[in-house]
C-alpha cells in the first residue's frame, strides 16, 4: 500500500470537513464540535443587535432575520 503524501492527506481532511459541513447543514449529523461558551456569545450578540437603535451594527431590514438566526444558534 502506497504511503499518502502530505498533499493527499490535506485533500482528504478538507474533503472530510466539507462532508461534515454538508451533513450538519442537512441536519444529518449533530455538531459535536460546538463549544458551550458560544451560547453566551450568541446571546450577547442577540442582545447587542436588539438594543441597536441607530442601525450601527445591522440595517433594519436584516435585523429581525439575524436575531432569529442567533436564537436558533443557541
Amino acid at each position: 500500500m502506497k504511503k499518502q503524501s502530505k498533499k493527499e492527506r490535506m485533500e482528504i481532511n478538507d474533503f472530510k470537513k466539507r462532508i461534515d459541513m454538508l451533513a450538519m447543514n442537512l441536519s444529518l449529523k449533530e455538531n459535536d464540535r460546538f463549544y458551550s461558551g458560544l451560547e453566551m456569545i450568541f446571546a450577547l450578540y442577540e442582545k447587542m443587535i436588539q438594543n441597536d437603535q441607530d442601525t450601527f451594527f445591522i440595517d433594519k431590514e436584516r435585523k429581525a432575520h439575524i436575531i432569529e438566526s442567533l436564537k436558533y444558534s443557541k
